[in-house]
Parts: C-alpha cells; structure tokens; sequence
C-alpha cells in the first residue's frame, strides 16, 4: 500500500488554527495565497527562514536583540532565507559535541562557533552584534526548525499509527530536510516517541517531489516485499531441517526404545530358561 499525502493544505478550513502564532499569521497574510497549505506554511522551509525574520525583527524592536539596533534589510519580508538557518546551525553540527536530548539545549565551549552567524549578521547590515546577541539568534532558530520538524513528525505519526503495517517506509524531500543538519534526527526522535509500541518505520529522502518519491516508494516496497520473501524462504528451509532433524532424533529414540525391550525381552527368556532349568536339576537331585 503506498500513501501519497499531499497533506500541505491540512488546517485550510481552521483545524491548525491553535497551532498558529503571530508569525504565521502574518507570514500566512503576506502570502501569494492566504488561508491556503496552512500546514505547508506551519513545516515548509520556503517560510521557516521569514518566520525567524519575524522573531528577530520584534526581539530587535523590543531591544532584546542587538540593544535594538537591527537593520532595514532585517525589516525587509523574506530577507532572511531558510539556508542562513542550515547554517547557522550546521557550524555547531561540524564541530560541538550535542546532546540530543529533548531537554538539552544547543550551546557552545568554543566563541568562534559564531563565525557563520557573523558573516550573515554583516549581510544583513547588522553591526556591532554580541556573544549573546549570537546565542539568541541561533536559538531562534533552533526553536523554530524544531517546531518545524516536530509538526511533520507528528503528522507522519499519525499516518503510521493508522497505517500499522510491517517495515513503514516514509518518502521526504525538500531542501529543509536534505541540507538542516538537525531536521532529519528531529523528526525521527519525535515519530519514535509519537509512534505506537511494536510499530518500525524507516525514512528515505528524495529530491524529485510527490510523484518520483511515490514510485520510489514503491521500488523500495517491492525490494523489501522480496527481502522478505526471502527470508521467509530461508526460514521455510531452516523449519524443513529442523523437522527433518527432529523425525530422525524421534527414530532414533524410537529405535532405541525397541533395542531396549529386545534386550529385555532376552534377559527375561535368559533369566526364565535359568530359573526353569534350575528347578530342574533340584528336582532330579531330590529324586
């Protein structure tokens, strides 16, 4: 069974509604269609990097970022893309030690961690940014990419769950996914905690959309399908022998069985020709 989800305009008639906060309100209203692929709007990266602009425009306007000094270019819609997020965060992939612990948040032992950071802060024609003014930008991009990632895991959860078949296969693509060096083992740790118990699931990116992805879903069933087949084989086999091993122990006990009552067949005539020849010899002695 393949599912082609096409689930981007999931929440069009409100059921996200709850999920929404200011940011994706207005990135929803400033859209090129507003109210429509609600939950692509929630989890895709064509608006996870303006959602971030948001955050950092109204932390920079309340003085909590860059003591208020942002740049017009920050205050500019869609002047921050996705890719500055990928790496931001992918300098702190390379070379920290993180724990993936939900609860852990991303930090650093080393300042030059923000040299990437900076170098986008400049392309931004922000000047003068500090060690924390770096510490907040990476982790708003952190909480963003996450809720991202923690949105689609529990879409594909859900799926699943209905799903309930052996060795689920679940086809991604888009940039977000191939390039966010935390995207891919976000949505795994969250499916696995969402995910009923006794349930497997693999992912497999792809980069050709919905239609390829489909086909290549099913290359990949079809490849588990003879897999499976075959280790059904090998286990037919193995059962044979073990069955075959088990009938000749049997014969063999059985054959056993039969030796001993032969012996004792014989030891009993042995013992009785004894005993009769015995009381044959006391009785011509007594005569």
């Amino acid at each position: 069974m393949i599912i082609d989800t096409e689930w981007g305009g999931f929440g069009d008639k409100g059921e996200a509604d709850y999920i929404f906060t200011r940011y994706d309100k207005i990135v929803d209203s400033k859209s090129d269609h507003p109210g429509v692929n609600s939950l692509d709007k929630l989890i895709a990266g064509m608006c996870m990097g303006e959602l971030v602009r948001l955050v950092l425009e109204r932390l920079t306007a309340n003085k909590v970022l860059f003591n208020g000094n942002g740049s017009k270019l920050l205050r500019t819609r869609n002047s921050f893309p996705t890719k500055y997020i990928s790496e931001i965060l992918q300098f702190v992939f390379l070379f920290l030690r993180i724990s993936f612990s939900p609860s852990t948040k991303i930090s650093s032992d080393d300042c030059g961690v923000y040299s990437n950071t900076r170098q986008i802060m400049d392309e931004l024609g922000i000047e003068g940014a500090t060690f924390s003014d770096m510490l907040l930008l990476r982790e708003v991009c952190v909480v963003v990419s996450r809720r991202s990632a923690n949105l689609a895991a529990a879409a594909i959860a859900c799926v699943l769950n209905r799903v309930r078949r052996p060795n689920m296969l679940v086809a991604i693509d888009g940039s977000t996914y191939k390039y966010h060096p935390f995207f891919n083992h976000w949505v795994c740790e969250k499916i696995r905690e969402l995910l009923d118990p006794g349930l497997d699931f693999k992912i497999v990116q792809t980069g050709d959309g919905s239609g390829r992805g489909a086909a290549l879903i099913a290359a990949i069933v079809s490849r588990v399908k003879r897999d499976e087949e075959k280790r059904l084989a090998e286990l037919e086999v193995q059962r044979q022998k073990e069955a075959e091993a088990e009938e000749k122990r049997l014969l063999e006990v059985e054959n056993e069985k039969l030796e001993a009552e032969e012996r004792a067949r014989k030891m009993s005539e042995m013992l009785k020709y004894q005993f009769e020849r015995g009381a044959e010899e006391s009785a011509h002695r007594n005569d």
